[in-house]
């Protein structure tokens, strides 16, 4: 089952970043020409804000920008963080997280980005590296990136479920 991930904080505390640039990705050779049109593309390894789109699409943006920005407020079927190893015309998937406070998506939504890789004939690591899991506090509210698999909420301490929990 693919599940689909909707925006958890306040849409119009970011809907002037919508604008922020995003790129589709639909080849390894996508990601290098976003890289050398960044003001920061000197070095060779580059970290990226990601979304799949519920097409299934790839789309980056610049790391310091809000997934909800990137995927211009719409529901995704995963986000994190990608890392690309930048080398002569050429990247490659290094290392891809699902940390995204905005969506908090599962671990279990790895099949997704390792699907979108494939199409667009990428190779990336076997999973999330790291993998987190975020809960929502039934006692206060409160999302909680779940550490060493301490179900304990950071605010109120009271115990976390052990199920995702933002539906």
């Amino acid at each position: 089952m693919v599940r689909q991930y909707r925006y958890l904080g306040e849409c119009g505390a970011v809907a002037p970043e919508y604008g922020t640039q995003r790129k589709l990705i639909n080849s390894a050779q996508d990601v290098w020409l976003w890289h050398i049109a960044q003001p920061y593309h000197g070095c060779f390894m580059s970290t990226m804000t990601f979304i799949v789109d519920i097409e299934r699409r790839l789309w980056i943006a610049d790391r310091h920008s809000e997934h909800v920005a990137c995927a211009r407020g719409g529901d995704v079927l995963a986000a994190g963080e990608m890392t690309f190893m930048l080398e002569c015309g050429h990247a490659v998937v290094s290392q891809v997280t699902n940390l995204s406070t905005g969506y908090c998506p599962e671990p279990g939504s790895w099949h997704v980005v390792a699907e979108a890789l494939h199409t667009i004939g990428m190779i990336g690591p076997h999973g999330f590296e790291p993998a987190y899991n975020f809960r929502r506090c039934p006692a206060c509210g409160q999302r909680n990136l779940v550490k060493d698999d301490h179900f304990v909420c950071a605010v109120c301490s009271a115990e976390l479920p052990r199920y995702w929990n933002f539906s």
